[in-house]
């Protein structure tokens, strides 16, 4: 099974944060390392991640993304997962997104099923990638839809919270590689 370390982006997150350590503390397969990289909270988020011996990195909070740059410099495994600090993840989960990421070297990303705190609607799932109008699309041209449903591993077009190699392939040759796939299909 793939080395995990799980970096979790924080601002302000101290009512949240803890169930979300709690949920990764209780892996059943740990984490390589999980780091906090929190924007500058004053709320005591800090202190959350001290009450679970996680390491906080404190850094002017430029944006989620800068702050998941940041912890992806403190990585050192094979795999990182990019978390948002309001979820908590299935105990079997790091075991799972590793499990899949090792089955297949050429995978770039694997992405979870988020279910909502209810655990009764799917908020995202298998993302797929089809032609789509030029307005309000992330990407002109295509339709990314973010719910598709996914009996098995999938290829997917697009990763959020997900677990992917430290140094991932090119983004514009994945993107010519769906084009190229959906042109075919």
């Amino acid at each position: 099974m793939g080395d995990i370390t799980v970096v979790i982006g924080n601002f302000q997150g101290q009512a949240v944060l803890g169930e979300c350590l709690a949920s990764l503390v209780a892996q059943t397969a740990p984490a390589a390392a999980i780091v906090v990289v929190d924007g500058s909270s004053t709320d005591g988020s800090v202190a959350v991640a001290d009450s679970f011996d996680v390491p906080a990195v404190v850094v002017e909070n430029r944006g989620l993304g800068s702050l998941y740059n940041r912890g992806a410099q403190e990585a050192s495994s094979a795999y990182v997962l990019f978390a948002n600090n309001d979820i908590a993840l299935e105990p079997d989960c790091l075991k799972l997104l590793g499990a899949a990421l090792d089955a297949d070297p050429s995978r770039f990303a694997a992405d979870a099923k988020q279910l909502d705190w209810a655990g009764s609607r799917v908020v995202h799932a298998h993302t797929t990638l089809r032609r789509g109008g030029l307005l309000r699309e992330y990407i002109p041209g295509l339709r990314l839809d973010h719910l598709a449903g996914a009996a098995h591993i999938a290829p997917t077009g697009c990763a959020t919270g997900a677990a992917m190699p430290r140094a991932p392939p090119n983004a514009t040759a994945i993107i010519a590689a769906l084009r190229a796939r959906e042109r075919d299909n």
